[in-house]
């Protein structure tokens, strides 16, 4: 049997959770740097979910997943980024007797706009569902191999 320990950080939690806790990471660098923090003190993954940086809601902008990613790569840590998928796949059912008639805390969209953030910024591991995805390879045309920072990113192949 292996007994290896993996840990994994979200240091942002998931979900609506900015009014848990006055110190939790909003904006990219803030949530950069903690996703660093946890890597020195021994995470092997940081799993990242975005914030507006002004209100701390979920955010599903890919130029926030972008910036956290590019962040972390700069610092040269050693740690496997694991970019969310969830945003986006809250399906809410109304009522019994109305149940097509969807809750507002409903935020659901389609598979691709939930994945943008992905193939812009190139994670090493992505979470779909409840499934894990490691080194995945995605065939793009060559001018969606680069997100907005201008830079390829790197992945396990």
């Amino acid at each position: 049997m292996n007994n290896d320990v993996i840990i994994t950080c979200a240091v942002t939690g998931s979900g609506d959770t900015a009014h848990k806790h006055p110190d939790l990471p909003k904006t990219p660098e803030e949530i950069a740097t903690a996703a660093i923090d946890a890597a020195k003190a021994g995470a092997a993954v940081a799993h990242i979910h975005v914030r507006d940086p002004e209100t701390g809601a979920p955010s599903r902008r890919i130029d926030l997943f972008c910036e956290v990613v590019d962040r972390i790569r700069d610092s040269d840590t050693d740690v496997i980024v694991n970019l969310t998928t969830g945003i986006g796949g809250d399906l809410w059912l109304g009522p019994d007797d109305d149940p097509l008639n969807l809750a507002a805390e409903t935020d659901c969209v389609g598979q691709m706009e939930r994945l943008a953030h992905v193939e812009a910024a190139r994670p090493a591991v992505v979470r779909v569902g409840h499934v894990f995805v490691i080194g995945f390879v995605v065939e793009l045309p060559q001018e969606r191999q680069f997100g907005p920072s201008g830079r390829a990113g790197h992945r396990l192949e």
